[in-house]
């Protein structure tokens, strides 16, 4: 079941053209469909620079 709810994301991301930021602390299984991960700093100038019409972050 698991797989098949990535798969699920996975489709949805890019139906949506969205991205996903998590923190470096959230649980693995959010991390494994964030595109992004990090600290606060790096997530936050790295959304100044991303040209997507969607971000989702991924709150802990």
């Amino acid at each position: 079941m698991k797989e098949n709810i990535l798969e699920l994301i996975k489709k949805q991301k890019l139906e949506e053209d969205c991205v996903i930021l998590a923190h470096h602390y959230q649980m693995p299984e959010i991390k494994q469909v964030a595109d992004y991960i990090g600290d606060s700093y790096y997530l936050s100038a790295l959304v100044s620079k991303l040209k997507t019409p969607k971000i989702y972050f991924c709150k802990g």
